[in-house]
């Protein structure tokens, strides 16, 4: 049997790392603006924000559910319909937010040359960081209602 007093704690604490993955990642994204540019040279705070996927990824595993470590039961518990359906719909804003981003680097292009790291970038950093705040923001809300 699942305790369901476990389950909200760990859906609240996925929700919790979701919004600072977000946040860790603007950061990062931002951290590098003027470095894209050639405004600025290598600098400590870069070495930094280039390794910030992997403090993600390690923060995903360790305090996002950690699905690889849980009983099959477990799994199912903690990610129910309404999460699946979370995750839909924060991946859609995710896509819909991604071509947004490109069509603007479009325009943007027709009127000053961009780098494609630039965009890649910009794309990855917003598609994803929106994503995660949507998903956190459908978690907590309804984790509220229950």
């Amino acid at each position: 049997m699942v305790d369901q007093v476990y389950v909200e704690r760990i859906a609240k604490r996925r929700a919790i790392c979701a919004r600072l993955m977000a946040l860790l990642l603007l950061m990062s994204g931002i951290s590098q603006i003027g470095r894209l540019h050639g405004l600025t040279a290598l600098r400590p705070v870069d070495f930094v924000a280039g390794s910030v996927w992997m403090v993600m990824i390690v923060m995903f595993v360790l305090f996002a559910g950690g699905g690889l470590t849980r009983t099959p039961q477990m799994r199912a518990a903690i990610y129910d319909e309404s999460t699946i359906e979370h995750g839909r719909r924060a991946f859609a804003l995710g896509f819909w937010i991604a071509l947004a981003v490109c069509g603007g680097y479009w325009i943007a292009s027709l009127y000053t040359p961009i780098g494609g790291p630039e965009v890649v970038r910009a794309v990855t950093t917003l598609s994803i960081s929106i994503a995660l705040l949507r998903f956190a923001t459908l978690e907590m809300r309804a984790l509220k209602d229950e």
